[in-house]
């Protein structure tokens, strides 16, 4: 019996598991960081969380959203398994985040109520290469929404309103050694108003401090 198909079916299959993006597992998002420091902004790879919903407030110029997130890496050291491996071939490399506003998988699944703001989009935006260790933790500056949105965003909430969404997050990237692997997608609540931060102030002599993205998104400006 001729074995030479079997062997080219064998071959194609190994070439499109290479080619192919990870299972989704290796990388997590863990949830949205909370800065250890918020008068200079420091950020550690592991500590203290946001919960509840982000906020943007469209009422500015040219709205946009990002955030900071704890990433983890489920990969293994491969010099934990094979003496002599190089370390830090399955470090993690972070290369872009696909963003969708109001997933269908989310709406179609869950089925919000009351129901989320009529509207659907996506953007893809480059990050920063930093690297995230096997086996360990990182905290990751992500821009989620652009300008484009943003600006869309902005023509559908009315001033003094507020209208929520959910973002999908999931980031692209590749293992040191070239394998590519993306997050699994991640979801997260955003409450999109058009005035509600713009209007915070001070009584003198305390002074307003913005977040650490600005006056129009999470978390709060405050009073200094």
């Amino acid at each position: 019996m001729d074995q030479r198909p079997l062997a080219l079916a064998v071959l194609l299959a190994a070439a499109a598991a290479a080619g192919c993006a990870d299972n989704r597992t290796t990388v997590e998002i863990l949830g949205r960081a909370a800065p250890t420091d918020v008068t200079t902004c420091k950020y550690s790879s592991t500590g203290d969380f946001l919960l509840g919903p982000g906020t943007l407030d469209v009422s500015a110029a040219a709205p946009t959203y990002a955030t900071v997130l704890y990433i983890k890496n489920n990969a293994v050291d491969p010099a934990t398994n094979t003496p002599g491996a190089v370390t830090d071939s399955k470090a993690w490399r972070a290369l872009a985040a696909k963003v969708r506003v109001n997933p269908s998988s989310y709406v179609g699944d869950f089925a919000p109520s009351p129901a989320l703001l009529g509207y659907a989009a996506e953007n893809v935006l480059p990050m920063d290469g930093m690297t995230t260790p096997p086996g360990g933790n990182s905290s990751q500056f992500v821009d989620l929404l652009g300008s484009g949105i943003g600006a869309q965003l902005k023509g559908l909430v009315a001033a003094g309103a507020t209208a929520k969404v959910v973002l999908g997050v999931t980031l692209q990237g590749q293992t040191l050694d070239g394998a590519e692997v993306d997050s699994g997608e991640w979801y997260m609540g955003l409450e999109v108003c058009n005035g509600c931060l713009a209007g915070i102030a001070c009584t003198a002599p305390a002074v307003l401090t913005p977040s650490c993205f600005g006056l129009y998104q999470d978390p709060n400006p405050y009073c200094k």
